[in-house]
């Protein structure tokens, strides 16, 4: 059976505000856009989250799955002897609620209840399968965000997505850190697809031309594009929620129709402010 796109539209413009967590707008936009160009390129697989807390970013990738696809969801929960930076307090009552609120239906669920260094990829794909999406936000230290990414990147198929939360955020330099020396080794494979507010998105180096093109050229994304970054050997798109739409279309319109204007015009700005 097919996504049910109006449901995934509903929760990411409005229903996500019913549930404790984080995933602003722009974020919220480019999860729904990413499940739905994956079902579109035939792209199969499950999902998975690290560190669900009550399941604000976790319900759009169980809403973004086919009936024969599963999720699953890596957290502590109450148990925070684990939780050494403070970053999340989970509770699995209050995810489990939210999840039957949103009708997202229990035998497509799987929840570990468990610190991810006690969890393997394996368990991760034996559990739903190759990975379409995998959205990590689990402990904001250096070392568990290395085995996370770790994971992460093991249980990708070949064409997934993964989401990295807090990357450049100024309250938790470890996450960008443990990126970094992840990327170095086993993550070398993986290019960074776009930088939002509070989120950097990674493929498959191969899979970077399909994501990039089709992807940006969404009127709802493109429309947040702040400007374009060479980033780690890839030109990669920095995404704003702070300008209003308008504001963002305009630029990108004026960038496009004549460079060289664009070009003295930031460099008017530049040199008066």
């Amino acid at each position: 059976m097919a996504i049910d796109k109006q449901r995934l539209a509903q929760y990411c413009a409005s229903g996500r505000k019913q549930v404790h967590g984080w995933l602003n707008p722009v974020d919220a936009e480019l999860f729904r856009q990413i499940l739905l160009l994956q079902d579109s390129l035939g792209i199969r697989g499950g999902a998975a989250e690290i560190g669900v807390h009550h399941g604000k970013s976790f319900i759009p990738l169980c809403l973004g799955l086919h009936d024969n696809e599963r999720a699953v969801c890596v957290d502590i929960f109450e148990d925070q002897t684990h939780n050494v930076d403070l970053s999340g307090q989970g509770s699995r009552e209050k995810l489990e609620r939210n999840l039957q609120r949103f009708s997202v239906p229990a035998d497509r669920v799987v929840v570990l209840k468990a610190s991810s260094f006690d969890v393997s990829a394996k368990q991760i794909v034996d559990a739903v399968g190759s990975v379409r999406f995998f959205s990590v936000d689990g402990g904001h230290w250096r070392d568990i965000v290395v085995d996370d990414l770790g994971i992460a990147g093991d249980a990708v198929g070949e064409r997934g997505v993964i989401a990295l939360d807090d990357f450049l955020h100024k309250e938790w330099p470890d996450v960008t850190r443990g990126f970094f020396d992840w990327h170095r080794g086993p993550g070398a494979d993986f290019a960074p697809l776009a930088i939002s507010p509070n989120k950097l998105y990674l493929v498959r180096k191969e899979s970077f031309g399909v994501y990039a093109e089709q992807l940006f050229a969404i009127p709802s994304l493109r429309s947040r594009i702040l400007k374009y970054y060479n980033f780690l050997g890839q030109r990669v798109p920095i995404l704003s929620q702070r300008c209003p739409y308008f504001v963002l279309a305009l630029k990108n319109r004026l960038e496009q129709a004549s460079p060289r204007l664009y070009e003295r015009l930031l460099a008017f700005k530049r040199g008066r402010f």
